[in-house]
């Protein structure tokens, strides 16, 4: 169990690096561009179409999902992305989706065209966020590393040369080599 364990923190640290890289590379080219995507699922006349929609630029992101009524987008209709890179400069804070400029925000609406909920957030938040789970494993790895070393405790990581019987920090008995 410990060893599945590892690896799904392996594989989430190896996300949140990805994810990292991209939110820094958002936050850096969103100085003088705007990227968008959108992708709506196909439409129909009986049901809603799921949609997302993320915007970046000025240093800001803005992601919304929701539906849009059944028959906003046109019976029969198959689902699509839509993507434009490299937009006008220059660029308002979160490509132009930011009400009064504010730099966090959420919202969310219903109406006759559909729903949706959407977060406006700095780029830079994004990517310190997604920065965390690695850092955090790069720590722990140094400090089992330090811990490791021959002649210290193997729990507190307390040097025993003096005592070398058992640990005056925590009382673990030294193991014998």
């Amino acid at each position: 169990m410990r060893r599945v364990w590892r690896t799904f923190l392996n594989g989430l640290t190896v996300l949140s690096l990805l994810l990292y890289f991209a939110f820094a590379g958002l936050w850096a080219r969103g100085r003088w561009t705007t990227d968008v995507l959108y992708g709506v699922g196909p439409g129909r006349a009986d049901a809603a179409s799921p949609f997302v929609h993320a915007v970046s630029g000025g240093g800001g992101v803005a992601l919304y999902v929701g539906a849009h009524a059944p028959g906003v987008v046109p019976a029969g209709t198959p689902g699509q992305w839509h993507r434009s890179w490299g937009g006008p400069a220059p660029v308002a804070y979160a490509g132009g989706m930011s009400p009064g400029g504010r730099r966090f925000h959420a919202d969310w609406a219903r109406d006759a065209n559909g729903r949706w909920a959407g977060i406006i957030f700095p780029a830079w938040a994004g990517a310190a966020a997604f920065a965390l789970p690695p850092s955090t494993r790069l720590a722990l790895a140094i400090r089992r590393r330090r811990r490791a070393r021959e002649g210290h405790c193997a729990k507190c990581g307390y040097d025993l040369r003096a005592t070398p019987d058992r640990c005056p920090e925590c009382g673990t008995a030294a193991a014998k080599s």
